[in-house]
């Protein structure tokens, strides 16, 4: 959501005198929450979902991971990537090595379907050394 919110989140949440126990646990409800909401509004009236795979550090939280598996209809159940082989850890890595890639390539990568852009483009800039 950007630093701008993370600054007016603090100071709205210090304005209530809200101890910072109190601020990490909202903060961690809103994500999950949010994330939910994500999910119930543009993924789960396009696909017939039955598990969301999770990595890196969110997927550690298990606080996180409780209330946002809470958030989600009860048939959905989360899973971490190691299920399927892959290091959670390094996923993103991989995703964006794998733009890279395709950015290389000429291919684009976007889904204007989801991200409302008028047509698919390449991403990216390369930028070289």
């Amino acid at each position: 959501f950007g630093a701008a919110f993370v600054e007016r989140f603090l100071k709205a949440g210090r304005a209530r005198r809200l101890r910072p126990a109190d601020l990490v646990s909202s903060a961690t409800a809103f994500v999950a929450l949010a994330t939910a909401d994500q999910y119930r509004r543009f993924v789960f009236p396009a696909l017939p979902v039955e598990e969301v795979v999770c990595g890196g550090g969110g997927w550690k939280n298990p606080i996180l991971v409780r209330w946002f598996s809470e958030a989600l209809p009860t048939r959905v159940k989360l899973v971490g990537w190691e299920r399927y082989g892959l290091d959670g850890k390094a996923v993103e890595a991989v995703a964006f090595a794998v733009f890279a890639l395709e950015h290389l390539e000429g291919n684009p990568v976007n889904l204007p379907s989801v991200t409302g852009a008028k047509h698919p483009c390449v991403q990216g800039r390369l930028t070289p050394a």
